[in-house]
């Protein structure tokens, strides 16, 4: 019965991807050698990476970015580690439309290569940092920030033509 309660609970911290254990700074601070005057929630990624799947022809108004923009991460399978994009989406009513995507491929982070050229940390550190920071929240909440600037832009220039 133990046996059976314990493999139920197991499945529903790896299905739901319940986090188990908060103490994430202890953990960040790990990961980044002494010294290092970043965090990981700090680390910014090349916005330059991210693709874009839409043009705006039509105006949007800036609330209207705010409330319906929403990013989602997609994986292969339930099981997967570590995402395989994080897509930024418009909801339009009923529809959502696909406006940016960075894929985990394409993902790239200047002061972690720094690091790594600097000889400050492995290769499989650097490999599993910039896993880390895939998944970490900070990213998506970057990536929502650069599309909303990115699309504000455009909005801006649109009105100016």
């Amino acid at each position: 019965m133990i046996i059976i309660i314990f493999a139920y609970l197991m499945f529903i911290f790896l299905s739901f991807k319940v986090t188990i254990f908060r103490g994430t700074t202890k953990l960040e601070s790990r990961l980044l050698p002494e010294g290092s005057d970043i965090t990981i929630g700090e680390m910014s990624f090349s916005p330059e990476r991210i693709v874009y799947y839409i043009s705006l022809s039509k105006q949007i108004k800036e609330d209207e970015l705010d409330k319906n923009l929403h990013v989602e991460y997609v994986s292969k399978g339930i099981f997967d580690t570590v995402p395989l994009a994080i897509q930024v989406y418009l909801n339009q009513g009923q529809n959502k439309k696909l406006v940016a995507e960075l894929l985990e491929q394409r993902f790239d982070l200047p002061a972690l290569d720094s690091l790594l050229g600097e000889n400050k940390i492995s290769k499989e550190q650097y490999e599993y940092i910039k896993k880390y920071k895939f998944k970490h929240p900070s990213t998506k909440n970057l990536l929502l920030f650069e599309v909303k600037k990115r699309l504000k832009e455009t909005n801006f220039n649109n009105y100016i033509n």
